[in-house]
């Protein structure tokens, strides 16, 4: 966060159309911060920059909407923190993960990459690969895909992904607020279709 504090003023753009044909538009100071969906990606840079990307998509009837964020995440903008971010991670003692979990970096599954600090340095600047990485979880159907947080922004973009994906059989998809005391809201969980589904299971 400290060094986010340190950048010039960014903007990002979430954009309905495929990643390669929104490249094709973009000026050569932004780039592709994140593709969400085959046909959903976030585009990210200098205000201005993105101020006419958005009126150039507007005069297209294409559907762009400003993210709320005052940094241009994952985007050229964030080459200036980039060492002193690695430089902060070499004093972290870093293991390769014990549990599974898919790299928004990588769109898969992640490996012993990850006890690298370049990699999380990479991970920081280069595109969320989203719509990658939720496509391997949807290889198994049997999977549940839960989020855990104050809205359902994930859930949103996995309840439209399995069709645009080409998955036959859309996952179990269920979100879990937080308590007054800050844990997680299992009630809501119990309460709700996944509760009754893990009963019968």
């Amino acid at each position: 966060g400290r060094l986010f504090e340190t950048l010039p003023e960014g903007a990002m753009l979430s954009v309905s159309m495929p990643a390669d044909e929104l490249t094709a538009l973009m000026s050569p100071e932004l780039s592709i911060a994140a593709i969400n969906g085959p046909a959903l990606c976030v585009a990210a840079g200098p205000v201005r920059a993105i101020d006419a990307l958005q009126h150039q998509l507007e005069a297209r009837e294409i559907d762009a909407v400003r993210v709320r964020i005052s940094v241009a995440a994952h985007s050229a903008m964030l080459e200036p923190i980039l060492q002193p971010f690695h430089d902060f991670l070499r004093g972290i003692a870093m293991q390769p993960p014990r549990l599974p979990f898919v790299s928004n970096l990588s769109g898969t599954w992640a490996g012993a990459e990850v006890a690298d600090p370049a990699y999380w340095v990479r991970h920081l600047r280069q595109t969320v690969r989203f719509a990658d990485g939720l496509t391997e979880l949807l290889r198994d159907d049997s999977r549940i895909l839960l989020e855990v947080g104050r809205d359902s922004s994930e859930t949103r973009l996995f309840s439209v992904c399995p069709v645009r994906c080409g998955v036959d059989t859309p996952p179990w998809l269920a979100v879990a607020g937080f308590t007054n005391n800050g844990r997680v809201d299992l009630a809501d969980l119990a309460a709700g279709d996944l509760g009754g589904q893990l009963q019968s299971k």
